[in-house]
C-alpha cells in the first residue's frame, strides 16, 4: 500500500541520517588524532598531519551539515578552532569557537 511504501521510504533515509552522521562522527575522530599525532611531532609529518586533519575536519562538518547535525557541527568548529590555534592563527580559531558557541545556543 502507498502507506506502508511512504513508511519504509523514510526509515530508510533515518537509517542513511544515521549512518551520514555515525561517519562525520568517525571522520571527527580521526582528525582529532591526526592533531593530537601532530602536536608530538616536529618534522614535516607534523604539516602533513594538520593539513589532513584540517580536510577531514572540513569533510566531517559538511556530513553533518547535510544531515542537519547541529551538536555534530558544533564539534567540528571547535576543531577546527584548535587546528587553527595549532596553525597559530588565532582569529580564525576565534571565528569557529565562535560559530561552534552559537550553535550549541
Amino acid at each position: 500500500t502507498k502507506a506502508s511504501s511512504v513508511l519504509s521510504e523514510r526509515r530508510q533515509l533515518f537509517r542513511d541520517l544515521n549512518a551520514r552522521s555515525r561517519e562525520a562522527e568517525a571522520m571527527l575522530e580521526l582528525a582529532d588524532a591526526l592533531c593530537r599525532e601532530q602536536v608530538s611531532r616536529v618534522d614535516s609529518r607534523a604539516r602533513r598531519f594538520l593539513r589532513d586533519s584540517f580536510q577531514i575536519c572540513q569533510d566531517a562538518l559538511n556530513a553533518f551539515s547535510d544531515v542537519g547535525h547541529e551538536t555534530g557541527m558544533a564539534k567540528a568548529h571547535l576543531l577546527l578552532a584548535d587546528i587553527y590555534l595549532y596553525r597559530q592563527e588565532p582569529e580564525e580559531a576565534e571565528k569557529e569557537a565562535r560559530r561552534a558557541e552559537q550553535l550549541y545556543r
